[in-house]
């Protein structure tokens, strides 16, 4: 296992980094992080990663730790992150402890961590991806 550390960002992963065509997706609960939540996606977009944003509750609006509004791309009973690139949880609370509580949420992460594909944290999110469930 790898760890590589960059300010506040821990990513978990038994590959090496790559920028492969597989999709990414990063997954957004209410009280998410935005800062962690927005320019992570930015950064990996404009160095072509193919990323996408999932909301956790019913529909992609998501009311973020400071109160700001985003919209994802999908609901995470809309997707099959099979084969992902990467896994990425951002912190912020209670965002990082709502994911937490979202089982679907826990079992994308098992499901890629033992399918040795990449699982990132931010902040508050690597305690998601250590706690037991």
């Amino acid at each position: 296992m790898k760890y590589l550390k960059t300010a506040s960002l821990i990513l978990l992963t038994t590959t090496a980094i790559t920028m492969s065509a597989n999709k990414s997706y990063i997954f957004y609960a209410d009280g998410v992080e935005e800062v962690e939540a927005v320019a992570t996606v930015d950064a990996l977009r404009r160095a072509g990663m193919d990323v996408v944003t999932v909301s956790i509750n019913e529909s992609p609006e998501v009311t973020g730790a400071t109160g700001q509004k985003l919209v994802a791309d999908s609901v995470i009973t809309e997707v099959n992150p099979e084969g992902a690139e990467w896994i990425i949880i951002p912190g912020g609370v209670p965002g990082a402890p709502n994911l937490h509580g979202n089982a679907q949420v826990n079992k994308i992460i098992v499901d890629q961590w033992n399918a040795g594909g990449g699982v990132a944290a931010i902040c508050a999110g690597p305690a998601i991806v250590v706690a037991s469930t």
